[in-house]
């Protein structure tokens, strides 16, 4: 994993159906969208043009993924195949996420203060969810100030349904 670390680099997905305009994605939002105060970035892969286009839809498992390293060649001819079955291999308690997860190559990043960064087309981003508690008047200004480089992009703010468990997604003017 440390050998892993040095030299890749992992973004995790949900499968694009589990994301409606009024849905029951709390919890996603509770684990990865900073409590409501993050985005959501939809993307166009077509639009995506790295190399090491490594994009897997995890396994879940009770079971922790084990490799036998008593043959040493075996390991090295099988050291990919493993290093994708523990990178995509995740607690069977997780399963709701659906999750995928792109494995990139470091080189393909740009690297800016001891941070990774993938460079993309701005027409890779097709959509961006606000979350209920972001605050929106701070980022519309930045995908605004490069002129028209992201106005194709539709931008969406959660609000709490209210009367479910749920959240609609509003369009934005801007």
């Amino acid at each position: 994993m440390e050998r892993a670390s040095q030299s890749l680099r992992i973004i995790c997905f949900c499968k694009p159906d589990l994301i409606k305009n009024e849905g029951d994605d709390i919890l996603l939002w509770s684990h990865y969208g900073d409590k409501h105060r993050g985005t959501r970035i939809f993307f166009e892969t077509d639009d995506i043009n790295i190399l090491s286009m490594n994009l897997l839809a995890v396994s879940y498992s009770f079971e922790r993924v084990t490799i036998d390293i008593t043959d040493p060649g075996e390991v090295t001819r099988k050291a990919e195949e493993a290093y994708r079955t523990i990178l995509g291999t995740k607690n069977k308690s997780w399963e709701y996420e659906q999750e995928f997860r792109w494995i990139i190559n470091l080189a393909e990043c740009q690297i800016e203060d001891d941070r990774s960064y993938i460079p993309l087309e701005p027409t890779a981003v097709r959509r961006i969810d606000f979350g209920c508690r972001c605050e929106v008047e701070n980022i519309i200004p930045v995908l605004k100030h490069d002129g028209n480089t992201y106005q194709h992009v539709e931008l969406y703010k959660a609000s709490v349904h209210e009367h479910k468990f749920s959240l609609r997604y509003n369009q934005l003017d801007v």
